[in-house]
């Protein structure tokens, strides 16, 4: 049996799987739902209409609306991670860590506002490149420090 899943990406959009493979997107429109991807372009009236077309179980799970650190997944030296798991982690000014035991790539622990041409932008667990390739500030333990710490910059920068 074919196992459907539809997992919210916002209040009115949802990634269809199969098996858990990414097939298509799904929106909810004022007509009904619409289907975009890698099965028929189609317009249904419901979920139970969708899952009907298309055979086996569907199920929708939603993200946990309490839990607005939805992203914070692990912690590294009290600052969030976005990585179920931190390898090789190396504690300096800034705690970086891998995603894995053999990558290369190296991610910044906490939340960071990073200055490019157009302006500061947010960032949560950059690489650590981008970091130091640019003005930065962080790392913050909360968004919250992050966003207002950023807010500051913009207003020096105006004056």
């Amino acid at each position: 049996m074919i196992n459907w899943q539809l997992k919210d990406v916002s209040e009115n959009s949802w990634i269809l799987s199969k098996d858990g493979t990414m097939s298509a997107l799904v929106v909810a429109t004022a007509d009904g739902l619409k289907v975009i991807g890698n099965i028929e372009r189609k317009l249904f009236e419901s979920a139970d209409e969708l899952g009907s077309y298309l055979g086996g179980t569907l199920t929708i799970e939603s993200r946990d609306a309490d839990n607005e650190d939805g992203d914070e997944i692990g912690e590294v030296n009290g600052y969030p991670i976005k990585h179920r798991v931190a390898f090789d982690i190396v504690e300096d000014d800034i705690v970086t860590y891998t995603k894995a035991t053999k990558s290369k790539a190296r991610y910044a622990a906490g939340y960071f506002a990073i200055e490019f041409d157009h302006g500061w932008t947010p960032s949560y667990c950059p690489r650590i490149q981008t970091v130091l390739n640019n003005t930065y500030i962080g790392p913050f333990r909360s968004k919250l420090e992050m966003q207002n710490a950023m807010s500051q910059k913009k207003r020096v920068s105006k004056l």
